[in-house]
């Protein structure tokens, strides 16, 4: 049977077949599976080898970029190794143009510039999941920056699962953005109820960016709530502010008298870390600013109440009262106040809460994402 598809090439630096990989890999293997639905995906990766084969129905293009000088480039001067891995991703796209000839779009992730020397006259959409102003000093010139912004600046269009992300973009670069909301999927897993535990657990890096700081600042007003209040934070610290994770979960302790309810857990595996959410009875994110942040699609997907900081990227995800709650971006304290709050509602104000994630969670399914997509790739194409 002849194939009429059209063919796609999307680049990236990470994917689910990567030895480590994240939220923009888990991104990309839900956005995929919809895509190829419409398109002959051709996905281009960054990776230690050359290989080429096909992924649940997505042929991958692997990059090899572990030659022994991009090691060290990459440890000592970060910004020209992401300009030469730019320059080995381009060169693939050009090889895939010239045997792909319904080849109509190419599709950037905006992560360590890959976009920077593209020069085909194919159209290109990039989205939009992080940018490097959250990150830089203020006001500071940086060559991150400047490359962002320049990589930026060839896309045809740019979309992005954050209107804060798009805001930033305006703000920061004068680049225009559009929303195109992000994936939610159903996860479904079986509820474990621990009795007379109450489990609350933050998931993600552990770093003052993703409000580990804020968590040392009420962790004993926390856990002063009920008896029954265990505290687990799970994922791995960022090297840049703390030693280890055994280091974090000390601080923790040192800040309450009630350290044997507290637990820092090592990164787990997806499924793994699916389990211990379904145990949990409020899930705390605390981060000072996010983009699209797995952690909250991921509590969303399996129903779980959501407690997110205000202005800082869950606001597409979170309608305050409604799906969940959000505090006031610069008052740490309202955290345990709501915390008490959602633990005193009744069984029917809990069961409403729950009914109107579900519900709002259908504005990120995929069938809407992939007709927004469409709609807006005419525009460029």
């Amino acid at each position: 049977m002849q194939n009429n598809k059209k063919d796609l090439i999307i680049c990236t630096t990470e994917y689910i077949t990567s030895k480590e990989y994240g939220g923009l890999a888990i991104f990309l293997e839900k956005f995929l599976k919809i895509l190829k639905r419409k398109y002959n995906v051709h996905l281009i990766i960054s990776s230690s080898n050359s290989k080429t084969y096909i992924h649940n129905g997505v042929k991958i293009y692997n990059v090899n970029i572990n030659k022994l000088y991009l090691k060290i480039l990459r440890k000592y001067f970060a910004s020209l190794f992401f300009i030469i891995q730019s320059f080995f991703i381009n060169k693939k796209i050009n090889e895939l143009i010239k045997i792909l000839p319904k080849t109509f779009l190419v599709h950037f992730s905006n992560y360590q510039y890959i976009g920077l020397l593209y020069k085909n006259k194919l159209p290109i959409v990039t989205r939009l999941s992080s940018l490097e102003t959250l990150w830089d000093v203020p006001n500071s010139f940086s060559l991150n920056k400047t490359l962002e912004k320049i990589t930026l600046s060839k896309s045809n269009i740019i979309l992005s699962p954050s209107k804060f992300l798009i805001t930033e973009l305006k703000n920061k670069y004068g680049l225009k953005g559009y929303f195109l909301p992000p994936l939610i999927e159903k996860i479904k897993k079986r509820n474990i109820k621990i009795k007379k535990k109450i489990i609350i657990v933050t998931f993600g890096s552990i770093s003052p960016g993703k409000g580990s700081l804020a968590i040392e600042q009420v962790i004993h007003k926390l856990l002063s709530i009920h008896k029954d209040i265990y505290y687990y934070w799970i994922g791995n610290v960022d090297y840049n502010y703390y030693s280890s994770n055994s280091f974090f979960q000390k601080k923790l302790k040192n800040k309450t008298k009630f350290s044997n309810r507290i637990k820092v857990i090592n990164k787990l595996s997806r499924n793994k870390l699916f389990n211990f959410i379904n145990k949990s009875e409020i899930v705390i994110l605390p981060s000072l600013r996010d983009n699209s942040p797995n952690a909250c699609l991921e509590a969303l997907s399996m129903g779980k109440i959501i407690l997110a900081r205000k202005n800082s990227g869950y606001d597409d995800l979170i309608k305050n009262k409604f799906n969940g709650f959000l505090f006031n971006k610069k008052n740490n304290y309202e955290i345990p106040t709501l915390v008490k709050k959602i633990l005193s509602l009744d069984k029917k104000s809990k069961d409403k809460i729950k009914k109107n994630i579900n519900m709002y969670n259908n504005k990120f399914n995929s069938e809407k994402i992939i007709l927004e997509y469409n709609k807006y790739i005419k525009k460029i194409i």
